[in-house]
């Protein structure tokens, strides 16, 4: 047999043995990504340890020559070159450690500086305290190299961001994305660049040839034989449930009435939800309908989690939520309290017609910001209202609440934003804290019936600094959402573990979604709703949502509070507001020069602010005119702006409701 010739080294003699500094890079290439990153995390550390008792070591041996030979120098006339040795030795060891750590530390095995030391003489404390704050890598980092010293930043920070984005590389081609990735840290002074960017680097990227595969096989023979050895468990046999013909077999029961609540999934015998073989097209079309439907079925139990819809562009996650959003209002009318920040002008105009509040981020982002703060603070009573609080397209608004926000302050209590703390000492950083508010929300907003509902364009949540860890992302529902022709999308979710842990459901969803065929042009969704389902969005979640938003622009008159001062629009209300000064206290209207006593008819509140305004003034106990600033105080009306209460006012007096005296101040009909 003819030998083969042998396969060319790609490294030459001076790089070979890079590869051999880092962990088994087999084991990285393999899926154990989380344990690769982790051992080349302590080997810095221990590369650094190795540095400094290679040092301490030096200045011990140097320091006891030198000794050694001072107290022989008489017994021996070679005694004062070990002196001379000894002091050359013990100087470059302080020297090589002060030029590294720029702290002089001449005792060897000491750690700090050595005036640092003297300073906690006579005080056990204080040297207890300052060798309990010190951090091992603030001392360690000065014996690693300029790029070491970096790599283990890298690790420490982004350490679930590179797990994420490497599990999700294919393999042989790990260990150069990883390097790559670090070089863009180095390149670009600690930015990273985003999935999509890693992606389209690894397009033009081939297999690495350098990895041994006799390596990986015996890794993956090892892993077959200790699951062979895990304990198996025998899951009981659930019992059968009766079918809706069997317990409506007369002739009453109706196979196609409308049913209020969606029907479960019928659980199989491990309980997971019904996964198993393609299922047709209708039978994945209701289980969209399932998981949007899931996010409005008792929402009035506060029992439900906040929502993260991760979408790729163009896909419809505005129409998905929205649509869930309208039920909601729909289901709840005027218990439904809520705030929408959105990106786009329509959708500010539509969702101001459902919602107590929506702003346009990019018109005023501080008004924006405030509104959250203000909304998040007034979530924290339990007053029976289901809260929710939807911000549209996140990453946009959080470019632009950094580019806003940066370096202004907020009160937390009076919500006034300064310029620096010595303006308001009890000032805190704006984006940090409206970062903060935004993760306690999501963690633990449920116990007051509160919800963050989020959509995002990427295809992780770690641009979510609310939902980035493991733990956060169990508290809501997870949904990811892509038109079929960028199902890669979806796979890349499937495709990583940290989301979804079970093989088996995986494998299961994946012959789901290769049923549908890639020439069909559908919006495709996928949720950890009942232990991740998989469906296709019908065109009906479209025309509902359309349908919503009909109604929704005939709530309210299109007016844009952010290019309009108050004062405008209150201008540009004064006819109507005349036409209601008219009405006096006993009813009588003037018609055509004439006085007809005649009772002012009592029109419905189709406006949801004018009937938390009217909650208002039912409410008050004390029974005396109210201006603008009055109804602000108001924990019912905190967040909602002086536009949106002024058309509420006036519809009010338009239907009879409130009386205006012509200035600035409101009052009840009867008080």
């Amino acid at each position: 047999m003819e030998d083969k010739p042998l396969v060319p080294r790609l490294e030459t003699p001076q790089t070979a043995h890079i590869r051999a500094s880092y962990p088994t890079i087999e084991y990285l290439e393999n899926d154990y990504v989380a344990d690769w990153l982790k051992e080349r995390c302590d080997q810095l550390l221990e590369l650094g340890r190795e540095e400094r008792s290679g040092i301490n070591a030096n200045k011990l041996i140097s320091g006891a020559v030198l000794t050694t030979g001072f107290f022989l120098h008489a017994l021996s006339p070679l005694a004062p070159i070990g002196v001379v040795l000894g002091l050359v030795g013990y100087v470059h060891g302080c020297f090589l450690d002060a030029s590294r750590t720029g702290s002089f530390s001449p005792l060897p095995f000491v750690r700090g500086n050595i005036l640092d030391l003297a300073g906690t003489l006579g005080n056990a404390e204080l040297r207890e305290l300052q060798s309990n704050e010190a951090n091992e890598f603030e001392q360690l980092q000065h014996y690693l190299s300029p790029r070491e010293r970096k790599e283990y930043e890298f690790l420490n920070t982004h350490f679930a961001l590179l797990t994420d984005y490497l599990t999700q590389v294919e393999p042989l081609k790990r260990f150069h994305a990883y390097r790559w990735i670090f070089d863009s840290f180095l390149q670009f002074k600690g930015a990273l660049p985003n999935f999509e960017q890693v992606t389209a680097h690894l397009l033009n990227v081939a297999p690495d040839l350098r990895v041994d595969s006799v390596r990986i096989e015996a890794i993956e023979k090892h892993r077959a034989e200790l699951e062979v050895k895990k304990p198996k468990f025998i899951e009981p046999k659930l019992p059968k449930f009766i079918s809706n013909e069997e317990l409506y077999g007369d002739a009453n029961y109706k196979p196609n009435q409308p049913i209020s609540l969606p029907e479960s999934k019928e659980p199989t015998q491990n309980g997971s939800s019904s996964l198993s073989a393609p299922d047709d097209v209708s039978k994945m079309n209701q289980n969209a309908w399932d998981i949007l439907q899931a996010l409005v079925t008792d929402a009035d139990k506060s029992k439900l989690g906040g929502c993260v819809i991760l979408a790729a562009p163009g896909a419809g996650k505005t129409t998905y939520l929205g649509t869930a959003w309208g039920r909601l209002k729909q289901t709840y009318g005027s218990r439904f309290n809520s705030l929408a920040i959105v990106v786009k002008d329509d959708d500010v105009e539509a969702f101001r017609g459902v919602s107590d509040n929506c702003l346009g981020v990019e018109d005023s982002p501080r008004s924006s910001a405030i509104a959250i703060l203000r909304f998040i603070d007034s979530c924290k009573r339990q007053d029976g209202y289901i809260k929710r609080l939807f911000l549209d397209d996140f990453l946009t608004m959080n470019q632009v609440f950094k580019a806003a926000l940066g370096g202004l302050f907020i009160n937390p209590t009076t919500f006034d934003v300064v310029l620096s703390k010595k303006e308001d000492i009890d000032a805190q950083p704006l984006l940090p804290t409206l970062y903060a508010a935004l993760n306690k929300l999501w963690l633990v907003g449920r116990e007051n019936n509160a919800a963050l509902w989020v959509s995002s364009h990427s295809s992780n949540v770690d641009a979510l600094p609310f939902v980035g860890s493991r733990e956060s992302r169990s508290v809501g529902t997870m949904i990811f959402l892509a038109h079929n022709d960028k199902r890669e999308f979806i796979e890349q979710a499937l495709n990583n573990p940290n989301l979804i842990a079970d093989n088996l459901t995986r494998q299961q969803i994946k012959t789901q979604l290769d049923s549908v065929e890639e020439e069909v042009h559908v919006p495709l969704v996928l949720a950890n709703f009942n232990n991740w389902t998989f469906g296709i969005v019908p065109s009906e979640v479209h025309d509902e949502y359309q349908q919503f938003r009909k109604e929704w622009s005939t709530v309210l008159p299109t007016v844009k509070p952010a290019a309009e001062k108050l004062s405008d629009v209150i201008k540009s209300l004064e006819k109507s507001l005349q036409a209601s000064n008219e009405i006096t206290f006993e009813g009588t209207t003037e018609v055509e020069g004439k006085e007809e006593s005649e009772k002012v008819e009592v029109e419905p509140i189709t406006n949801p602010v004018s009937d938390k305004v009217m909650q208002y003034f039912d409410s008050a106990k004390n029974k005396e005119p109210k201006m603008l600033r009055d109804l602000k105080k108001a924990d019912r009306l905190a967040g909602i702006e002086d536009v949106l209460l002024t058309i509420a006012l006036t519809e009010l007096v338009m239907r009879g409701r409130l009386t205006f005296n012509g200035k600035d101040s409101w009052s009840k009909v009867g008080w």
